[in-house]
């Protein structure tokens, strides 16, 4: 070959090489996501077959190739922006709980570990954890409460775990109110039926009817009130004809029941909510573009949104997010800027919007927007690690160097956790600031559903509208001082304290003591023709009255704690433990209102059931003790 010729061809390959090194070396942008990426059916038929693939391996106690097939998982996910999925998560516990019967907590654990990774926010991965480390060893007991402890910790960073579990908790705590004051008004009535028909029959002058009063027209009743007029009205009735014979604690914990009744409207129209906003989709929508997942039908249904409500940023910034994550570059950076023109100092939209910018290879605005979400929001750590990452795509070290340790200073944890999802992978090297909690809050009670509320109202009251029971309240509270005031001029029965007769003014002429019965008085108090036997007598006769008032209190105790309270004239302590008892029992044994999503049953009991049952128990033989003290 001529020299000419091999002088030209070494010139052209270093041309060429000099070519390609200055393309290597230059910063370039980060390929959209496939077109596959956004397609539900593809994610899962992947991730499931590395799933299926990794559990093949765990059967061949194959322990790297396992552990190697799970990063590759982990990181199949992130590479598609996924930051949450419980789906799989809840697959992975499954697969766990199969190993666990096998006899492999190891195999378990390093499914359970992976679930949580790719679940951060996922509760039950730490739960199952905790009961995997206590069947692996079961000296890791301190192991296992730290890892429930960190499933409740990290629940509370999600918005639909706390949300469901908070409706839920008021939904046991309206139903044991509810149950509790029905109870309290049925033993009051029990008390207190025979002084109501004692006085019932003096004042009719026929006091044959005294039995047939107390043991069928007063409970036929208070049944007719409840079948036809409903629960609360049942219950004041109660509480209003037998006020007179109340003591004041009993008097006390019944305007408590009426000032229920005034803020009603309030909580069932809070309460109406949790059903309500858990139907809203754009809620689940945004919680699902948060995570990373992009269901179909969800961009028709936001741009839908985006029109028809100018105004609604949460759905707009939704909107945004999901552009970005489809490689919709112009579309997010249009919604992103329309959104700060809406509100100028928002650093989240600033700091995502330079996200988009260097994703479309704009780094120089990239970092401008860092910059300003840096000074709009100074105590946020994420603007300065975008900005770190951009300065080291652009070979800028000494900046970048500076950005992440402001970073760092602001919250080292995080910036920990951010270096190792991005790794190597420029895909992964900027995120997004999430649509916050307080935003999913605020939508789920924006608007009170007012016929969902007066929908609830209605199954436990029947003639009374919701809007009228702050005045229905007001009234019956004034009603029970105004009953209070007539008792001054009124003769009304009562039991002897000796003996437990029912006596009146009626009944003790010429002579009247209102804690004694005649006989009592008597032989109590006149001492006047009583001979020693009769008296001795009447003492056996009173400690026997008292010794089967003793055995039945703690009796009906034993069968629901503060029944025997209530009955003993204590209906603070019995309102404590029995609402305790009755609240607890709903929870673990009556299942959910809501639904929690992605729930998954673990092979032993919840923690929070497990917890549950130990208070439980204290507040059993709590109430047993206390009772004992009382009577």
């Amino acid at each position: 070959m001529p020299l000419k010729k091999i002088i030209v061809f070494i010139a052209l390959m270093l041309a060429f090489s000099a070519i390609s090194f200055a393309q290597d070396t230059s910063p370039a942008p980060v390929p959209a996501p496939p077109s596959k990426a956004t397609d539900i059916s593809y994610i899962n038929s992947q991730v499931y077959q590395r799933l299926s693939d990794v559990r093949k391996k765990l059967d061949a106690k194959d322990y790297e190739g396992a552990k190697e097939g799970l990063r590759q998982l982990e990181n199949f996910c992130l590479d598609l922006g996924i930051t949450s999925f419980e789906p799989l998560s809840a697959s992975m516990l499954k697969q766990a709980d199969s190993l666990l019967d096998e006899d492999d907590p190891g195999g378990a654990l390093l499914l359970i570990d992976s679930a949580a990774r790719i679940s951060p926010c996922y509760p039950p991965a730490y739960f199952a954890k905790g009961w995997a480390y206590l069947a692996q060893d079961k000296m890791k007991f301190l192991m296992t409460l730290d890892a429930f402890r960190e499933g409740f910790v990290r629940s509370m960073n999600d918005f639909w775990w706390p949300f469901l579990y908070l409706g839920n908790k008021f939904t046991s705590l309206l139903f044991t109110l509810a149950a509790v004051f029905s109870l309290f008004g049925l033993f009051m009535a029990a008390r207190y039926s025979a002084l109501l028909a004692h006085d019932i029959s003096e004042a009719l002058n026929k006091r044959d009817l005294e039995p047939h009063i107390k043991y069928i027209g007063l409970p036929a009743f208070f049944l007719i009130v409840l079948a036809l007029l409903g629960y609360w009205w049942a219950a004041t009735i109660c509480f209003l004809s037998l006020w007179v014979y109340f003591n004041k604690k009993e008097k006390a914990l019944a305007i408590g029941f009426f000032a229920l009744l005034i803020f009603m409207p309030e909580i069932i129209g809070y309460y109406a909510n949790f059903p309500q906003a858990g139907g809203n989709r754009l809620l689940w929508v945004m919680d699902a573009v948060n995570k990373g997942q992009l269901g179909n039908g969800t961009e028709n249904y936001l741009e839908s949104l985006t029109q028809q409500e100018p105004e609604n940023e949460p759905a707009a910034m939704t909107l945004a997010q999901f552009y970005k994550k489809s490689g919709r570059y112009d579309d997010a950076a249009a919604m992103y800027e329309k959104l700060l023109k809406q509100s100028p100092s928002n650093s989240a939209y600033m700091n995502n919007l330079g996200n988009v910018y260097f994703l479309s290879g704009k780094d120089a605005d990239a970092i401008s927007e860092y910059k300003a979400a840096v000074n709009a929001a100074p105590k946020s750590p994420l603007p300065y690690f975008n900005m770190s990452q951009v300065y080291g795509d652009r070979l800028m070290f000494t900046e970048r160097g500076k950005a992440d340790l402001a970073a760092r200073e602001l919250d080292p944890d995080l910036i920990s956790t951010l270096r190792d999802k991005a790794g190597n992978q420029p895909v992964r090297m900027v995120f997004d600031e999430p649509v916050p909690a307080r935003t999913f809050w605020k939508i789920a009670f924006a608007a009170k559903n007012a016929g969902l509320a007066d929908s609830l109202w209605d199954m436990t009251v029947k003639v009374l509208p919701l809007n009228g029971a702050p005045v229905a309240g007001l009234s019956f509270i004034l009603l029970a001082f105004a009953v209070s005031a007539l008792r001054k001029k009124g003769a009304f029965s009562h039991f002897c304290a000796k003996c437990g007769r029912v006596s009146c003014r009626k009944c003790q002429k010429p002579n009247y003591n209102k804690e004694l019965c005649p006989e009592c008085h008597q032989i109590f108090v006149k001492l006047e023709g009583v001979e020693a036997r009769d008296r001795v007598h009447k003492m056996l006769e009173v400690r026997e009255r008292d010794r089967k008032n003793l055995l039945f209190c703690r009796s009906v105790s034993l069968i629901l704690p503060g029944s025997g309270h209530f009955l003993s004239g204590h209906p603070f302590r019995g309102f404590l433990f029995m609402g305790g008892f009755i609240f607890f029992v709903k929870d673990i044994f009556f299942g959910r209102f809501l639904s929690v999503p992605y729930e998954f049953r673990l092979p032993f009991i919840r923690p929070d059931i497990l917890l549950m049952c130990l208070l439980l128990l204290v507040f059993y033989l709590t109430a047993q003790f206390s009772l004992r003290k009382t009577i």
